[in-house]
């Protein structure tokens, strides 16, 4: 069945449900107004015309007696109940006397038979009708009551079949649709071998056939394409650890990229450790690594870092290192902004570049102190000389003073330099 047949069903189904309620609950209505005018059209009227009659009939004015008779008639035309007719033909027969007796002006009325009996079928009259009114409630009460069973009935009938219709149609809809963002989460993850099976409705038929095509096109080129990126990894991995300096790549959460062989021996970790954790996790028993994430942290906040030149023990050598840390920045060309994806870290092998500085300070320095030792003597020669009285012409023994303070000006400078760890 389509989709659209579906749809069409259940909420045909709904509308329907919905006119079953409203005609039911019409219906009672209409049950329960009809009682309720039944009431007040009859019985109630009559109360109200004897209640008129009996209050009339006691003032004993004759300007009332049109009145009384009027609500006599009104009452006459109302008779409803079962030996109501009789009580009110007995009114009329004592209101005859009553109305003569009344135009004859005689007052001692009150004393007589009729003044007492228009009073006695009135309430007569009344007590019937409150009787009937009673009865009539209560079986207007009943119908009330079967009225609200029979719509709590039809209305749970109803909200269980609208629950059934809610649960059934949307599961036949969403069933398919769930399965196909499944099958998108496999294709996803990687799993590109997932087909989707037949659709119960026609609609998604070709959305089906076209996700499986998809799936096995994609899977096609992954095959292919695996194989490529396969190779170009190993030449990757084959260069790097053919890069004698060490040298490791982080992301910008600080997981590792990549630890070429050098790098791997000078931090002590192996290539099972830094493929299954982070940086910041090895930094907490690896000192090495701990200097590094601090510099790169540092970073953040400045745009350059001094890291010092390190003394490392590796493969039971010494070697010193000058480490030096690099951003890899990507450009967004639409808003010309730059963001951060992740930091290589190198460490330059200068152990031989610092070998041969400390062999030419070295040098430099035996120089220094033997040009020192040769300035001492020659000045002591020269303070000799001066003391013996030797025939030498002073400018000469100047010449020589201001050569020898030269040399010891160069010595000293030469000295300074050393210490100071210049070229």
């Amino acid at each position: 069945m389509k989709i659209k047949s579906k749809i069409n069903f259940g909420v045909g189904l709904l509308i329907s449900l919905i006119v079953i309620l409203i005609i039911l609950g019409v219906w009672n209505i209409s049950i329960l107004k009809k009682d309720t005018s039944n009431i007040l059209k009859d019985n109630y009227k009559s109360v109200i015309y004897t209640h008129n009659i009996i209050e009339l009939v006691g003032k004993l004015d004759p300007t009332y007696l049109p009145e009384i008779d009027k609500n006599i008639i009104l009452q006459e035309k109302n008779i409803t109940e079962i030996g109501e007719g009789t009580l009110t033909q007995n009114l009329r027969d004592n209101y005859t006397i009553f109305n003569k007796l009344i135009l004859e002006k005689k007052y001692s009325i009150r004393d007589s038979s009729c003044f007492y009996k228009i009073k006695e079928f009135s309430l007569a009259i009344m007590k019937l009708n409150l009787q009937s009114i009673e009865a009539k409630s209560e079986l207007a009460l009943q119908h009330a009551d079967q009225a609200v069973v029979w719509l709590i009935i039809t209305a749970i009938i109803c909200l269980i079949i609208a629950i059934i219709v809610f649960v059934i149609l949307p599961k036949n809809i969403t069933n398919t649709i769930e399965e196909l963002s499944m099958g998108i989460e496999e294709i996803f993850h990687g799993n590109y071998a997932k087909r989707l099976e037949g659709a119960k409705t026609i609609e998604f038929f070709p959305l089906i056939k076209s996700f499986n095509r998809m799936a096995e096109k994609i899977e096609i080129y992954n095959n292919s394409s695996i194989e490529k990126l396969m190779q170009q990894k190993n030449k990757f991995t084959n260069v790097l650890d053919h890069i004698v300096d060490p040298v490791l790549g982080l992301d910008e959460n600080l997981h590792f990229l990549f630890v070429n062989t050098p790098a791997e021996s000078i931090l002590g970790i192996n290539k099972g450790a830094w493929e299954t954790t982070t940086a910041k996790a090895l930094a907490n028993q690896n000192d090495l690594l701990r200097l590094i994430i601090t510099n790169i942290e540092a970073l953040k906040t400045n745009d350059t870092v001094t890291i010092p030149t390190l003394t490392i023990y590796a493969n039971h050598k010494e070697f010193i290192f000058k480490p030096y840390i690099n951003i890899i920045k990507s450009n967004n060309e639409p808003n010309n902004t730059h963001f951060n994806n992740g930091y290589v870290v190198g460490f330059k092998n200068i152990t031989d570049e610092e070998k041969i500085q400390q062999d030419k300070n070295l040098f430099l320095a035996k120089i220094a102190q033997e040009y020192k030792v040769l300035v001492t003597q020659l000045q002591e020669d020269i303070s000799q000389m001066k003391n013996q009285g030797n025939n030498i012409p002073q400018e000469t023994l100047s010449l020589w003073q201001e050569k020898l303070t030269y040399i010891a000006q160069i010595t000293k400078k030469l000295q300074q330099s050393i210490q100071n760890g210049d070229n």
